[in-house]
């Protein structure tokens, strides 16, 4: 058994259950999780898998978001085939771009990860109306993602 204390999400989920009056003793244990496991990983490893199981589920409910998909109906067969469709894709990008990025031996979780901080401004000048674009600056480990993925930005 793993036990994970995270002194950010008590703080955050603390407060949030003290002002929808929660009691001390519903509060007493905010913060830990447990994780039970019979492999022979080691405690780091078997963390490491279970926040990297939170990180695909939350990719995917970005992708659903992106398409602007509603809960799936689990018994409408279009909604079946739909829900399938979206999470086949997603493992098709995750495949691939593990399969770009196996020279720089980085999982593709811990990749979409790090791109997520990366973005792109815009900014147009209100009396010339020339335009600009500036990309964020990019962490040595982005360029040689970035580089293995062949993107530019």
């Amino acid at each position: 058994m793993v036990i994970i204390y995270n002194p950010k999400y008590e703080a955050l989920k603390r407060d949030r259950m003290l002002a929808d009056e929660a009691t001390d003793s519903d509060v007493k244990y905010v913060g830990y999780s447990l994780i039970f496991h019979n492999t022979n990983f080691e405690a780091a490893e078997v963390v490491k898998k279970y926040f990297d199981k939170d990180i695909v589920e939350r990719s995917f409910r970005t992708m659903k978001g992106e398409v602007q998909l509603h809960p799936i109906r689990m018994w409408l067969p279009q909604r079946v085939n739909a829900h399938i469709k979206i999470c086949y894709l997603s493992m098709c990008l995750l495949s691939l771009i593990k399969y770009k990025c196996r020279k720089i031996d980085i999982s593709p979780i811990d990749i979409i990860q790090e791109l997520q901080t990366v973005y792109k401004v815009n900014l147009k000048h209100a009396t010339t109306k020339q335009i600009f674009s500036k990309v964020v600056t990019l962490s040595n480990k982005q360029k040689s993602i970035l580089k293995a993925l062949k993107c530019s930005v």
